[in-house]
């Protein structure tokens, strides 16, 4: 018969409590820009008669649209989280809350569609989407496969903001004949955004001991369409100008290293 003291250890732990912790994550984010229908460009041009090149009408110019649009690039972001489980067998229910700063720029051009008023003065347009931060609440599902690892998954609300950045150039067209109305220039402006969404993943978690875990997760989320406004499509600075808006939607998917300190242990 063995001695209580040369009787085998039953490991044991419980994932009941609440936790505070940090986390950092890396992945891939995508914006999708809407298209802009029949947008007007002022000034147009001045058509003239040979010298002494006196102005006789002006006509307003037009692009038939910005296309639609979707550009991808890494994103990173960095933050703490805060949380409650409770276990009840091996089923773990929980409850967390994160907010995290967000390095997520991308940058692609406004194509100015095909115009036959353009005759040789030319339209660019640039744009770049940023998201500083972000933030979700959600729940979670977890097993306790063995005593210190817990496998999950989690979903919920997620909420980031940013700001729209975009700009229209105008080149004056060389010719003598159809000039332009005023010189080029460019304009710039800056939109700030911020939309609810959805987040949800799948994750692993390890206690180490019984105060300290870590984990890694795997997240989609996938923001609501925010409007933002857009530069003066007068860069020549003439004063006639066509308010445009188009909307902007997120979606960023990362895996992320988690640390979280258990309280109360």
């Amino acid at each position: 018969m063995l001695d209580a003291e040369d009787a085998p250890v039953v490991e044991t732990f419980n994932w009941s409590g609440f936790y505070v912790g940090g986390h950092l994550s890396a992945g891939i984010g995508s914006s999708n820009i809407a298209e802009i229908a029949n947008a007007v460009i002022w000034p147009g041009f001045v058509f003239t008669q040979p010298p002494p090149l006196v102005p006789l009408v002006l006509i307003p110019s037009r692009f038939s649209s910005v296309p639609a649009q979707t550009v991808r690039g890494a994103v990173a972001l960095g933050g703490v989280q805060l949380g409650a489980n409770l276990q009840r067998g091996r089923a773990i229910f929980g409850v967390e809350a994160d907010i995290a700063a967000a390095a997520l720029s991308q940058s692609g051009p406004l194509n100015v569609g095909p115009d036959p008023f353009l005759a040789g003065q030319v339209i660019t347009g640039t744009f770049t989407a940023d998201i500083d931060w972000t933030a979700s609440l959600r729940a979670r599902l977890g097993f306790a496969v063995k005593p210190r690892v817990m496998l999950y998954a989690t979903g919920g609300l997620a909420y980031g903001a940013g700001q729209f950045t975009s700009s229209f150039t105008l080149t004056p067209a060389p010719l003598p004949v159809i000039v332009p109305a005023v010189p080029g220039g460019t304009t710039t402006a800056t939109s700030p955004f911020g939309s609810i969404g959805w987040t949800a993943g799948l994750g692993a978690e390890w206690a180490a001991n019984d105060k300290w875990s870590v984990g890694w997760e795997y997240s989609h989320s996938a923001f609501a369409a925010s409007n933002v406004q857009l530069a003066s499509t007068d860069p020549s600075g003439l004063g006639l100008t066509d308010v445009l808006t188009t909307s902007v939607r997120h979606t960023v998917d990362v895996v992320t290293l988690r640390f979280n300190r258990h309280l109360g242990k």
